[in-house]
């Protein structure tokens, strides 16, 4: 099966269900799109701009040495990443899109738009849930609505968290070239400033080193 994984917000190798997902099953790729008119509307800063695009340059190294083929493409707004979308898929005779989901009102629309699309499409779709420790709609109060008292919700997230929790995933191993190369010209012609890198250097292993010192110091 040709897979495609949809990265969004969820730009690392390590623990991220689409793409492990994907590798499972059968030949992957990967594409991202570059939004910087739905950034401005979300009033995304310079800070998040520059990590995002060094979090790209460190992924699309990551996927190289998986033989995930990585395309970048820019758009205006998330609107235009349906057609975008459709024309990728069709070009590339994909048969099944995942992606981890969102849960912002924007984002969530884009969600369904796409969905939509690959539906039309005859392709299958397989949306994962990588945000959140237990999927957001699992724990819900007596009468199965959501919880509006926060002690509440705790005392039941606590309860339920050894058996509602999701799984995490490993690196995947890496899968025989499948013919295609990355193509991320477009993040090279995406203009940041740099120098927010000194303060929110990029990559999943600063990620990490940054976890694991706050965790030997509470």
């Amino acid at each position: 099966m040709r897979n495609l994984v949809w990265l969004r917000r969820d730009l690392r190798t390590r623990d991220n269900p689409a793409l492990f997902t994907a590798m499972q099953q059968g030949a992957t790729q990967a594409i991202y799109f570059i939004t910087p008119e739905q950034w401005n509307s979300h009033d995304c800063s310079p800070a998040q701009r520059s990590l995002i695009k060094g979090q790209l340059l460190k992924l699309s190294q990551q996927l190289a040495e998986l033989n995930v083929p990585l395309q970048i493409i820019q758009c205006p707004y998330f609107a235009d990443i349906p057609a975008y979308l459709e024309r990728y898929v069709n070009e590339q005779g994909i048969q099944q899109m995942l992606f981890n989901h969102q849960y912002e009102w924007n984002e969530m629309h884009c969600t369904r738009q796409v969905v939509k699309m690959a539906s039309s499409n005859g392709i299958a779709v397989n949306g994962l849930h990588d945000q959140c420790i237990i999927t957001p709609g699992q724990l819900t109060n007596g009468q199965g609505g959501c919880y509006k008292v926060y002690s509440a919700f705790k005392r039941a997230f606590m309860a339920n968290f050894l058996t509602l929790s999701r799984e995490t995933y490993s690196l995947p191993k890496p899968q025989k070239k499948i013919g295609l190369t990355s193509d991320i010209d477009a993040l090279h012609q995406f203009d940041v400033e740099w120098s927010w890198q000194l303060l929110w250097p990029a990559g999943e292993d600063e990620a990490l080193d940054r976890l694991d010192h706050f965790l030997e110091q509470t």
